[in-house]
Formats: C-alpha cells, structure tokens, sequence
C-alpha cells in the first residue's frame, strides 16, 4: 500500500513539473512569435506595425514628444546600433533596411529578454540591441531600445 501512495504521488509531482515545463515553452513560443512579427513588419516596412511593436512609453516620449510625430526619425534613432566594420553608432533609416534577422535572444530576468538583431543596410550590417519586456497582460510583449 506504501509503494501505491508513493507511486501515486511520485506521479502526481511529475504531471505537475511537466504542466509547468509546458507553461514556460509556451511563453517562450509566445516571444518568438512576436519577435517574428516584428522582423516581417521591419521587412515590410510597415512603419504602424513596427511602432505597435514598441514600449507605450517610448513611444510617446520620442515619437509624440521629441520627434513630434515624425515616425521615420523615430524609427531611425529606434534602429541606432554600431556599424559591424567601422565600430561606430549609426542611425538606420527603416528604408535602407533591406534584411534583419535577430542574432541573440537571451533572457536577462524574469520578463526581460535582450534582442541582438543585425540590420542589413547598403553600407554595413549594423548590430542593434533592443529589450523585450513581458507586459502585464500575459503574452503579450514590447520592445525598449538599449541605452545607448
């Protein structure tokens, strides 16, 4: 009888880990999918797609405030990285993009992941980093650009 309760509830913790494992990959699948639709809208250049993608926040603090609803000089200083060959901070027009594909993806805390996406432009490939924060309702995500 021991060994029935010991097998029972030896099963029941293992149900519940892998329900958890579940839930985890699940989020995971969520991100990639956001981040996919992100690169297409980029490839697209869907300017109101790219900017659904991005932090609230961000977005009225540079597009509404400084930039004053210019939406391609929002997106180029969004796009801001160091130009792979010269090591220098470029600004990246969203028109001279003409490849993006995310490079890195790695989780830095709970709700936070840093993206390290590679802009194909004429002149240079330029690196960009961006933080994808998990937002209050559950799959759901935003982008923040990196300090910089």
């Amino acid at each position: 009888m021991k060994n029935a309760l010991f097998l029972f509830v030896l099963s029941f913790r293992f149900i519940g880990a892998s329900n958890l494992s579940y839930g985890q990959s699940k989020e995971s699948l969520k991100r990639q999918q956001f981040v996919s639709e992100f690169i297409e809208a980029v490839n697209v250049k869907k300017k109101n797609r790219i900017i659904k993608c991005i932090d609230r926040n961000n977005v009225s603090k540079y597009l509404d405030g400084i930039h004053k609803g210019n939406k391609d000089e929002f997106l180029s200083d969004f796009f801001k990285g160091l130009a792979l060959t010269t090591n220098e901070y470029s600004r990246v027009p969203l028109d001279k993009i003409f490849d993006i594909r995310l490079s890195e993806l790695n989780e830095l805390q709970e709700g936070i992941a840093e993206c390290k996406i590679i802009l194909k432009t004429p002149e240079d490939n330029i690196l960009t980093v961006l933080y994808l924060k998990s937002l209050k309702k559950k799959g759901k995500f935003a982008f923040v650009p990196a300090q910089r």
